[in-house]
Order: structure tokens, then C-alpha cells, then sequence
């Protein structure tokens, strides 16, 4: 427990300057947009599951024709995962404290 008042005190003595860091603004549209990332990825993968136990489950269907609807499919879902919206490249400022200590004293916390 003393290490860890330590280490919340050295964190506490080194604030950070606001005009810095990112805003709550800025995190929070990075994470929703992450979060419609990665809903719009379990989308694309549940849609291309179902369209593979779909051409699986039909028995009309020779190994050629399952091979080429099986590359269509993968091709289909590549190209819908490279039109998602990537994340903005810019980055975003948050506080850092660098605590030089013994290994023990990283190990507890």
C-alpha cells in the first residue's frame, strides 16, 4: 500500500498543463469512432459468416463453382473492410509521469 501512495503522489506532484493535452472532446469522438469501427467490422464479418454457411449448407453446388463464390466473398469482404473510415492519423496528447524506481516497486504496481 505504500508503494502505491508513492506512485499517486509522484503522479500527483507532476500535473499537466491543459493547453497540452487532448481535449475530453477530442478522446471521446477517437473512441466512438473506434466503437463504429469496430460494430461496422462485426457487421461485414457476421454478414460474410452467414453468406459462407449459407454456400456451405447448399449441396447444388460443385468444389469449382464453391471455390470461386468462396473468393468472391472474401474478395466482397476485403473491399467493404478497406472502405471503412480510417482513424484520423492525428495524434492525440495525453499526461505521462516517468517513475524511476527499483524493479520491486514495478512489479507491485
Amino acid at each position: 500500500m505504500g508503494k502505491s501512495a508513492v506512485v499517486l503522489a509522484l503522479v500527483a506532484t507532476n500535473p499537466a498543463s491543459p493547453t497540452n493535452l487532448a481535449t475530453s472532446q477530442q478522446i471521446r469522438d477517437r473512441t466512438n469512432l473506434f466503437h463504429a469501427n469496430a460494430a461496422t467490422r462485426q457487421q461485414i464479418e457476421s454478414a460474410y459468416t452467414a453468406q459462407m454457411s449459407n454456400l456451405c449448407l447448399s449441396h447444388q453446388v460443385d468444389s469449382s463453382e464453391f471455390l470461386q463464390m468462396k473468393m468472391a466473398l472474401n474478395q466482397k469482404k476485403r473491399n467493404q473492410l478497406a472502405e471503412m473510415r480510417p482513424l484520423p492519423t492525428k495524434r492525440l496528447k495525453l499526461k505521462t509521469t516517468v517513475i524511476l524506481t527499483s524493479v520491486s516497486l514495478l512489479g507491485q504496481w
